[in-house]
């Protein structure tokens, strides 16, 4: 069925599809492409009979696709009100969404139906991993609507997906120009930009994000990592206690604080106290128990760090990174052997990874004795 709708056969396509559902009447993706048929063949009531129909019974995984696809039928329709409602139900789908930074019915007020119906049609081509036909399916809805902003995101999202960064960047760019409220766009640029190595114009493109939505405590936490990179040690201290400040309730922000400071082996007290939250919110997360094991290891706690890192390892067994601390840890207990082990460990795991060259001298070290 997507085949045929990919070759432009909808007709056969539905056929497959009916069928699919004689097989299985609870399977999400079969109702999600008989709502996206119906509404490029302009039946835009049947679209969202299909679609409300794939949120009984999709999986949290697909709820996000779901509304966003719900969105487009009800712009279709001028429907403003409901089309508000399932984007900000999209969020998630649509990176840093919020109301707010979308005026729809200034972009949407004189638009083609059949815009939005070819950006829905795009979005499945996303989904299903196939960017070249979202691109064309996008460029299909551009030409009958050239400033439709949801569309232009979508072939954004689409070079993304083909590696095309550069002309990503164009095309989010000519969405800022349009819709220069609209966050989610300065949000891909800053990630694309993280991506190219370019940091100052990542961290220009994730300021704008906070400007337009300052509470929203996951960009804080990716401009700190920015900041790290760069060396702004300061600037990054004061993103992740932003982080904290807007998000007490998650471990996310405790944990990359106090990492920050395990790694520069500062404020060692304080990343202890850190940490020491982030496992009371997320007892079981491999990554804040390396947190903690790293923690204990830069204060010369070596026992409990090689107690803690072996509990990160049950966690997240193929991370190079933990293998690396725990060698660390058996090394500075006196256990060359474990410690040998343990980055050898991690060496099979990956060849590239930030402590590669560190281990691989530890490697020469211990085999050196």
């Amino acid at each position: 069925g997507l085949c045929w709708v990919a070759k432009g056969d909808l007709k056969t396509a539905r056929e497959a599809f009916q069928k699919t559902e004689q097989i299985n009447a609870k399977q999400a993706d079969t109702a999600i492409a008989m709502g996206i048929i119906e509404h490029v063949e302009e039946n835009s009531q049947q679209a969202i009979v299909q679609l409300e129909r794939a949120l009984t019974v999709a999986a949290d995984t697909t709820d996000l696709l779901v509304h966003f696809l719900l969105a487009n039928v009800y712009l279709s329709q001028k429907k403003w009100d409901e089309a508000a409602e399932h984007l900000q139900n999209a969020s998630g789908f649509i990176a840093r969404f919020s109301a707010e930074n979308l005026d729809l019915k200034k972009h949407f007020k004189r638009a083609s139906a059949a815009s939005s119906a070819q950006t829905n049609l795009a979005t499945l081509y996303l989904f299903k991993g196939w960017p070249d036909k979202g691109v064309e399916a996008c460029d299909l809805a551009l030409k009958r609507h050239k400033s439709n902003p949801i569309a232009l995101y979508i072939k954004g999202k689409a070079l993304m997906q083909k590696r095309e960064l550069d002309q990503a960047v164009t095309q989010f760019q000519q969405l800022n120009r349009l819709a220069p409220q609209f966050a989610p766009a300065h949000y891909e640029l800053a990630e694309i930009f993280v991506a190219q190595k370019s940091p100052e114009q990542a961290i220009r493109e994730y300021q704008k994000v906070i400007a337009l939505s300052p509470k929203d405590s996951l960009v804080h936490l990716r401009l700190g990592a920015v900041y790290e990179l760069e060396g702004k040690d300061q600037d990054a201290v004061n993103a992740y206690k932003q982080v904290i400040a807007l998000a007490p309730d998650s471990a996310i922000g405790y944990n990359q604080l106090a990492y920050h400071y395990g790694e520069k082996a500062q404020n060692l007290d304080d990343a202890l106290s850190l940490v020491q939250k982030a496992v009371q919110l997320a007892p079981k997360n491999g990554a804040i128990l390396d947190t903690l094991g790293w923690v204990h290891f830069k204060r010369g706690n070596y026992t409990e760090a090689v107690e803690r890192l072996k509990q990160a390892i049950q966690g997240i067994p193929y991370s190079s990174t933990i293998r690396y601390h725990l060698g660390m840890a058996h090394f500075k207990s006196g256990d060359t052997q474990n410690a040998l082990d343990e980055f050898q460990n991690a060496l099979r795991i990956s060849q590239q990874f930030p402590e590669s060259d560190e281990t691989k001298a530890m490697i020469q070290q211990i085999e050196a004795q």
